[in-house]
């Protein structure tokens, strides 16, 4: 069985005229394009046994000749859709998957997990496809493939209009630079939204099943970050890296589908944690790179937090309910909706965006290419740093943490929202070191977990307070009748006051001594 690494950009109809035109932007020496045309039918039981586990099982007819493929689960950790994949010829009058076609390991596993019951076709997929070879000045060889067609299930259709690029030797890295040359080589053409793409975190199966059975993408919330006792430096920085684009990414067919609010919440969690990986592993990474993603991440955190706050205030002030007696309320309620749809557009416009594309190329190019290990001119690459055992380097940044946290603390009135701010976000930093670092993190750290997390939930509390405040202000202000202002201020008082008084939120001392424990006990 061999293994598939292809990378998936869903084009608008636009991009894949202009690229149906002018194949040479994509770079490379090229070889002459062909076209075929694909009919698939995927299979699996009336109870997806396959589909839950991540297989994928078809009959293919290409140019004549019958194919059946199966396709094993996507490989965790990678923007390039990298799975097991084996393909077998068949008859060209077979109806249904033959499994004893199959090697017989994998025809085990199938049959056990179909326990008996039947293969039945699902959906259908019929596309024109235009392929072509590049070889880039490196020897990677990538084939690509202009893909336009439709998916089928029944009477439902979707369309289908990407280009995949299939790694056929070389580096994963290779296909990513190729989809950022993409822009760069006809900028005026990208500029005009003619080479407008976005990632195809989803397969052609994934589409199929999702249109078959209505099933709507879910929020993703990353496992566990797991990093072996023996690691080093630089086997962490790449794991962390990847769970951190695993998480960004996987969230956002949820975000684009139905704005889900925990999938804006968990992809805000990965830009956070990607931030903190990168400030944590400072002093190993090009500096001009390490910034210029660091503010890519920062900027897309800034649109998803206006929405994430929004919701917050949506939810905990007004509840679901969409009614009330008071006009007072009712308008501060609608206006607060109102925010919090055009925060949402803009989430969506910036998800959907060739932006927000760039960001997440870009941290797997750096990925796939270990950029790190590529010399900058200033030594900062080098063999012994990223060799250095990571319980060692975890113990320095985490006290580098502590340092700077002192220093921030000793100056702080945490009767300023301001300082409280900053006090929380260095707080959300540790939290996230601690994922990261995990059991190598210094005993004392992670011995004050409990103690970190009641003062993050109190913070968050508090600058959700904060955050109603100046929404609710911002509002009343340019509410243009006097009356009108002064009944709606006191009911957004009346709001403020109530949920302070049901969260129970400690005055600035209360806040110093709960801080003051915390420093006692990470110095321990």
């Amino acid at each position: 069985m061999g293994r598939e690494t292809e990378l998936k950009l869903l084009l608008s109809p636009e991009a894949l005229q202009h690229l149906q035109r002018t194949p040479s932007l994509l770079g490379g020496s090229l070889e002459p394009a062909r076209t075929r045309t694909l009919r698939a039918t995927y299979f699996d039981s009336k109870t997806r046994s396959l589909r839950q586990l991540g297989i994928m099982l078809r009959l293919r007819k290409e140019d004549g000749v019958l194919i059946q493929t199966v396709k094993g689960k996507k490989a965790k950790g990678s923007l390039a859709l990298g799975r097991t994949e084996h393909n077998v010829e068949c008859p060209a009058n077979l109806k249904k998957p033959d499994l004893s076609r199959l090697p017989k390991p994998v025809a085990r596993q199938l049959n056990k997990l179909l326990d008996g019951a039947p293969l039945t076709p699902i959906f259908v997929t019929e596309i024109d496809r235009k392929v072509g070879t590049i070889r880039t000045k490196d020897g990677d060889e990538i084939e690509w493939a202009l893909d336009c067609g439709e998916l089928r299930v029944g009477k439902k259709t979707v369309p289908i209009c990407e280009l995949e690029l299939e790694l056929l030797k070389g580096e994963p890295a290779a296909l990513y630079q190729k989809a950022l040359d993409m822009g760069g080589h006809d900028k005026e053409a990208a500029d005009k939204g003619a080479l407008d793409f976005r990632l195809g975190v989803q397969s052609k199966g994934e589409r199929g099943f999702a249109l078959a059975f209505t099933e709507r993408p879910e929020a993703f919330i990353a496992r566990k970050l797991k990093i072996s006792k023996s690691a080093n430096v630089e086997n962490a920085l790449e794991t962390i890296l990847r769970h951190s684009m695993e998480a960004i990414l996987a969230n956002e067919p949820a975000i684009l589908a139905h704005e889900d609010g925990e999938a804006l919440h968990q992809m805000r969690v990965g830009l956070r944690r990607l931030r903190t990986a990168l400030k944590a592993f400072a002093l190993l990474l090009d500096p001009v790179y390490a910034g210029e993603l660091a503010n890519l991440a920062k900027g897309l955190a800034v649109v998803l937090g206006q929405a994430r706050d929004l919701d917050v205030i949506s939810s905990s002030f007004f509840g679901h309910r969409r009614t009330s007696k008071s006009a007072a309320r009712s308008l501060l309620r609608d206006e607060v909706e109102k925010a919090r749809r055009e925060a949402w557009a803009e989430v969506i416009r910036l998800v959907s965006s060739n932006n927000f594309t760039e960001t997440v190329l870009k941290l797997a190019l750096h990925i796939e290419g270990r950029a790190w290990r590529k010399p900058d001119g200033s030594k900062r690459y080098r063999k012994k740093n990223f060799e250095t055992p990571l319980s060692l380097y975890a113990e320095k940044q985490f006290h580098k943490w502590l340092s700077r946290f002192r220093r921030t603390y000793k100056k702080s009135d945490l009767t300023s929202a301001a300082a409280r701010h900053e006090i929380r976000k260095m707080l959300k930093e540790l939290r996230y070191m601690l994922d990261m670092f995990g059991h190598h993190a210094p005993a004392s750290f992670r011995a004050s977990r409990k103690g970190l997390a009641q003062l993050q939930d109190i913070l968050g509390t508090l600058n959700d307070l904060e955050v109603a405040s100046d929404v609710f202000t911002r509002f009343i202000d340019h509410l243009p009748d006097e009356t009108d202002r002064e009944k709606v201020q006191q009911t957004a008082q009346k709001l403020l006051h109530t949920f302070e008084k049901q969260h129970d939120l400690p005055d600035a001392n209360g806040l110093a001594r709960k801080l003051n424990n915390l420093l006692n006990n990470l110095s321990a």
